[in-house]
């Protein structure tokens, strides 16, 4: 009899360990948040994007505090609004400074139309990713420090 009691406590001790672990951020599609975030853009129409000469990552912010999106496109700087709701988002109107720089004009433009036509997001571990209806448009990485 006390060898069926012991057999039952080693059964039962396993399942009390599993059951005190947390399963706090074990999905780690939400463990960033969309907004408040800075995210470095990493491939563009399915190209590797790389740090242009300027030495300035090409990124995006969305605040929560006034739904505005800014960052930096290669060249010139943006701003504008956006909407966002679950995984659906809606970006713009946008707005730039207005400075050329021949090297980096083509992939300006097409950041904005990929902004611009967005119409959905994901986000999976520190990386979001951009839809139109269609396919994935831009993928951006979380990055962390000072801005």
């Amino acid at each position: 009899m006390n060898f069926n009691k012991l057999i039952g406590l080693l059964l039962l001790v396993p399942l009390f360990f599993i059951s005190c672990t947390s399963s706090e951020n074990t999905n780690p599609g939400t463990s960033v948040p969309l907004e408040n975030t800075r995210w470095k853009l990493n491939t563009l129409n399915g190209k590797k994007i790389f740090t242009p000469e300027s030495g300035k990552d090409i990124f995006i912010r969305f605040s929560s505090a006034d739904k505005r999106a800014n960052g930096f496109a290669g060249c010139n700087t943006f701003f504008g609004t956006y909407k966002s709701d679950k995984n659906n988002i809606a970006i713009g109107p946008l707005a730039s400074t207005e400075m050329f720089c021949e090297a980096m004009m083509q992939t300006e433009t097409e950041f904005f139309k990929a902004l611009s036509t967005t119409i959905k997001f994901k986000i999976k571990g520190n990386y979001l990713q951009l839809y139109d209806s269609a396919k994935m448009l831009a993928k951006f990485e979380m990055i962390t420090g000072t801005e």
